[in-house]
């Protein structure tokens, strides 16, 4: 079998750490928006469950677009990783009034932007470039009769 006829190790091992992010945002983000509507959680709580809501729509649409091979997935995967890399190192150091750094905090977030890097740098590869374009371009021409319908 030649190496072009399946996916890439990789690009599986990104869809499945994008699919399992997503997979825990969305329903912690519903969660937190349906808690938010307490009268004693803050306006705070309900930007936070938003964003973490949006990040895990974005993650699973990411998913899908690198699992199908698709020039706009590896870009979504990409750009979030490149965002997620600095809010990474912020939340190393405490932001909240009365929170303290803990150990088990920094090295999650070292993990996560150490994992954002890699991601980031393997999806810059030339070859796997090559690989979703080669991939876009064959999809392109799969229906070759398709288009506006006729009356």
């Amino acid at each position: 079998m030649p190496p072009e006829a399946g996916k890439p190790l990789g690009v599986t091992l990104v869809a499945l750490c994008a699919g399992l992010y997503g997979i825990v945002c969305l329903p912690l983000g519903c969660t937190g928006l349906l808690v938010s509507q307490v009268p004693q959680a803050g306006f705070y709580f309900t930007v936070l469950s938003v964003i973490v809501l949006s990040a895990g729509v974005l993650f699973l649409a990411a998913t899908y677009g690198i699992w199908t091979m698709q020039g706009w997935g590896r870009e979504l995967m990409r750009w979030i990783c490149i965002v997620s890399i600095p809010l990474g190192v912020v939340s190393i150091f405490p932001i909240w009034p009365g929170q303290v750094m803990t150990l088990g905090n920094t090295l999650l977030q070292i993990v996560g932007v150490v994992v954002d890097v890699a991601i980031v740098q393997y999806l810059m590869k030339p070859e796997v470039i090559a690989r979703f374009q080669r991939n876009n371009s064959a999809q392109a021409y799969r229906f070759p009769g398709r288009g506006e319908p006729r009356l």
